[in-house]
């Protein structure tokens, strides 16, 4: 697969014109990977999971060579790099060397309902860790040292509270998921206007909430708060990918204070929302809109375009730029930029 991805001209192009730091994510080994296992991986019918990963790792760094803090071992892909005074770009591994197994919310739905307490007990065990001990304690190290105007996070999955009414969850994929939104965005704009006539029941709706992706940092919320309270002050941009839609929230650390923001870029290819929800305009864009009010912290989201990220950094503010192609299936197409968010 790598062999046939670098036979595309205009990827060699790319790597040509430009420098790549790269990283991995999940499927260069198998859907949503951990440490010692991977949803997508059955050790009777595959075979052991560790040989598979180190197959996968070996390939990687021959056809993405990287510096490597030992040079003998293939999994250590977290590194830094500074530029400047401007910036330190920290490469993080939230996906093989250290992450615990992810929590299935299906697993928490019973027949009485959602069991809320079993859920907060394991989401909150402070032993849970998606960088792993080591890890961390690097970045706690670098962040800590670090006199760079901006301090950056380049990795796989979204670090921003991303917390939906469970009833969005539950109606998800069913006839009445489009009234039930209507009605939730109803209230919780009610709430944001503080309208005296809502009833506990109907702000219980809205305020009901549980992480919509434990495969992301919502799913490690006891590290997420150690990274936050390592910056001592210090302001952080985090980058993600991993759900092949763009997305910016506001880095809100548990005791209200905001950390810095995140630029989440929209896949190249890969389909978002809009292989569930369907690509009539105006149904996406409601379902969008929906989310952005649903969801405190979220800023921005497009949930069907396909594109990239341009992000400047200057001393005084940072640009990101969600760019967007009007095809991808020809290499005949137009740019646009969907979105700017100005950050300082």
């Amino acid at each position: 697969r790598y062999k046939q991805y670098r036979s595309d001209s205009s990827l060699q192009l790319a790597h040509q014109k430009k420098p790549f730091i790269c990283v991995w994510d999940d499927h260069e080994v198998a859907n949503d990977a951990y440490t010692d296992g991977a949803e997508n991986h059955d050790e009777t019918t595959e075979g052991s999971f560790e040989l598979r990963k180190q197959n996968a790792l070996q390939a990687y760094s021959e056809f993405l060579p990287f510096s490597r803090q030992d040079a003998s071992n293939n999994s250590l892909i977290y590194r830094s790099f500074n530029i400047g005074n401007l910036v330190n770009l920290y490469m993080l591994d939230t996906r093989i060397i250290g992450r615990d197994e992810q929590l299935d919310i299906n697993s928490y739905f019973t027949a009485t309902g959602f069991d809320f307490t079993s859920f907060q007990a394991d989401l909150g065990d402070p032993n849970r860790t998606i960088l792993g001990i080591t890890q961390r304690d690097w970045l706690i190290g670098q962040l800590g040292a670090s006199a760079a105007k901006w301090n950056v996070l380049g990795q796989q999955v979204l670090m921003g509270q991303m917390f939906i009414p469970i009833e969005v969850l539950t109606a998800f994929g069913t006839p009445d998921f489009n009234q039930i939104l209507t009605d939730l965005v109803g209230i919780k704009l009610r709430l944001i206007n503080n309208d005296p006539t809502l009833t506990p029941e109907e702000i219980a709706r809205v305020t009901t909430v549980i992480p919509y992706n434990l495969d992301a940092w919502d799913g490690y919320p006891v590290e997420r708060e150690i990274i936050y309270s390592a910056l001592n002050g210090k302001k952080i941009i985090t980058l993600a990918g991993d759900t092949h839609n763009a997305w910016s929230n506001v880095l809100v650390s548990q005791n209200s204070t905001e950390v810095g923001i995140e630029l989440a870029t929209a896949g190249v290819s890969s389909p978002g929302f809009e292989a569930f929800i369907g690509t009539d305009p105006t149904a996406i864009a409601g379902f969008e809109q929906s989310l952005v009010i649903l969801i405190d912290g979220l800023s921005y989201f497009d949930a069907s375009r396909r594109g990239f990220l341009m992000t400047t950094f200057t001393n005084s503010e940072v640009t990101s730029e969600w760019m967007f192609v009007s095809t991808i299936l020809s290499a005949n197409y137009s740019l646009e930029v969907g979105n700017t968010i100005v950050y300082s």
